[in-house]
Parts: structure tokens; sequence; C-alpha cells
């Protein structure tokens, strides 16, 4: 057992390590005041896919009408059973309604009718500051085919939302190291860009029947035929806010966690299996009596887990969750088990009043 624990823990800890380094090196650049791209920036539209949003799709919308680069928004209804629509339709912008069922049906009908060169997409239930889309437009250049973007978890103020936001935040360190070091693996579809025609060029989202994986599948087809890009920027996070009760929170984790069984780099399966496998292995050792060896594989990888949250706690301001992070360390092995296997054996899930997978 200490050998497979050791095996699969050295190809984790070489993943978490390079990722850190990534991100310190992305915060780093921040912080000397990294410039855009110059020139002109391109046309653009926001697309908002929304389901069941009437309490938030307004303050999104009003944040995207305040911008300070004007931009097309485009909000498109996924068959709302509330008054989503009509709460957006009173702000004055485009609203229509999707062609099919799922939020990756919103989305690609929102972006055959966008009239802008890029297309930025975020959620309904989410919101961004006056210079979002300068700060995500202002990395587009010739070579560049998508920009990625950090999502900011409010907590709310509640322990349970804090050790969301602190998990939350350690996910946008691995997404932006894997940007920083050419290997762009992780993103979030509440802020994510790209060039319309590259879309196109892929065939969108395909056949995907995953409700989820708008974001890490689609950038899996972008990085192949160009450039990405992170926007590491203050001015570029978007915020959204944590679960507020249990089962929210377990639909929610156990949609994010479905999407493993989907994804087609054989580097990003190897690191999943190696963090799942080194988990249940630690877990395994636990319950064995092998306390020493436990001990030790946790200490190491609680150590290795918060050098890529510590940049990104810096860029979303959550330094103060930070005293948190023994507290989450002890629950993580148990919900990294949980959720992992739930998310193999138990495919199907009930997301916004519809049965997904």
């Amino acid at each position: 057992m200490t050998v497979a624990l050791a095996g699969a823990g050295a190809v984790y800890a070489f993943y978490l390590f390079f990722m850190a380094l990534g991100a310190l090196q992305l915060e780093l650049r921040r912080r000397q005041g990294r410039r855009l791209a110059d020139g002109p920036l391109p046309t653009a539209s926001v697309v908002v896919p929304a389901r069941n949003e009437e309490k938030n799709i307004v303050r999104c919308v009003k944040s995207l009408q305040a911008q300070s680069v004007a931009v097309e928004i485009v909000v498109v209804d996924d068959d709302s059973e509330d008054g989503t629509r009509a709460a957006a339709e009173s702000c004055g912008v485009r609203v229509l309604r999707a062609r099919g069922k799922g939020k990756k049906a919103a989305l690609t009908t929102g972006i055959a009718a966008a009239k802008g060169e890029i297309v930025l997409c975020t959620d309904a239930d989410c919101f961004t500051g006056p210079e979002w889309t300068r700060a995500v437009l202002g990395r587009f250049d010739e070579k560049t085919t998508f920009v990625a973007g950090p999502v900011r978890m409010e907590s709310g103020g509640a322990w349970f939302g804090r050790l969301q936001a602190l998990e939350f935040t350690g996910l946008m360190g691995l997404a932006g190291g894997g940007f920083a070091l050419g290997f762009p693996h992780l993103s979030n579809g509440a802020n994510l860009a790209f060039r319309k025609s590259a879309f196109e060029a892929v065939g969108g989202y395909g056949d995907d029947a995953f409700a989820s994986g708008d974001d890490m599948f689609l950038v899996e087809k972008l990085r192949k035929i160009g450039q990405g890009k992170y926007a590491w920027d203050e001015n570029a996070v978007v915020f959204t806010h944590a679960c507020t009760s249990w089962t929210e929170f377990w639909r929610q984790r156990l949609r994010w966690a479905g999407k493993n069984r989907r994804y087609q780099s054989p580097t990003l399966a190897a690191v999943q299996l190696s963090a799942l496998a080194y988990v249940l292995l630690l877990i395994t050792a636990f319950l064995a009596g092998q306390t020493t060896t436990a001990l030790w594989a946790w200490t190491i990888k609680s150590a290795l887990e918060f050098l890529p949250l510590l940049p990104a706690s810096l860029l979303l301001k959550h330094t103060k969750l930070l005293p948190l992070y023994p507290v989450i360390q002890l629950v993580y092995p148990m919900y990294v088990a949980v959720f992992g296997t739930a998310a193999l054996i138990a495919p199907k899930y009930r997301w916004k009043g519809r049965r997904v997978q």
C-alpha cells in the first residue's frame, strides 16, 4: 500500500507543484502591472444562458450594461419555469428562447445569434465589475483564440459558504497555473471568451450529452486549434455565490465531478485518477491502522495543495479565508472520495428541475 500511495502521490505532487509555479508567475506579472494588448478592442457579445434565474438575472444584466466597454448582451432563456424571461426583458436586452434543452443548447443558440467577433460567456447567477469586458478583451491579439478568467465565490459570511469559497479559490489557482504553463485544462463557464469563428471551427459543443462541461470540454477543443490566455486580473473577475443548502451543494458538486468521466486528454485523466487514488489509499491506510503513513500522506498533500491556493487568494482577495485551510483539509479526503465515487456510480442527478447527467 505504501508503494501505491507513493506512486499516486508522485504524479499528483508533480502536477500541483508545476500548477503552483504557473499561478505564482501570473501573480508576479499582475503585481508588475502587465499591459493589455495594443490597438482597438474587437467587437464582442456576451451570452448569458438562464434557467429559473428570476432572482438573479437582473443583477447580472445590470452589471453587463454598466461596462466601460459596451458589448451586445444576449440572454437565452432555457425553458424557465419562473419569471426569468420577463425579468431579463425588463432590462431592455435581447432575449432569445433556447433551441433545445440544457445549458449547452442555450449557449449554442446565443452564440449563433451573437454579432460580435468575440463571444464572452457568463452565468445568470453571476455579476461582474465595470471593467470586465475591457480586461478580458484586452487579452486578445491576432494569435489568441480563447481567454479564460477567474471567478470569485462570495461566501455570504457563513462557515459553510466560506469553506466553499476557499475550495473554489484553489481551483482558480490550478486553472491559471495551467494556462501560464501552456496546459489550459481547467476553466469556468462563468468567465470564458473565445472567437466565434473558432467555436464554429471546432463544431461547438458537438453532440456532448453531459449537462456540464460547457467550459472545460470546449477548452479541450479550442486549444487544439489556437492559443489560450488567462486573464489573471482583478478587473477580469466574475462574482458568484456559494450554495446555501446541502442539497444544492450536493447536486452542484456531483455535476462538477461528473465531468471527470468525459476528459479526452490522457494527461489530465492521469492526474485526476492519481488524485482520486491518492485520497482513497490515504483513507485506506488510516482505516488499516497505518496511522503514521496516512498522517505523512495527508501532510504532504495539504502542503502541496496550499501552493496554488496562495496566489489565487491574493488575486481574489480571499486571504482572510486561509485560516480555514486546515479545516477544509481535514474533511477534503472524504469529500473527494464521496463525490469522485458518486459521479462514477450515480451519473444522473437533478439540476434546476431536470434529470441530467
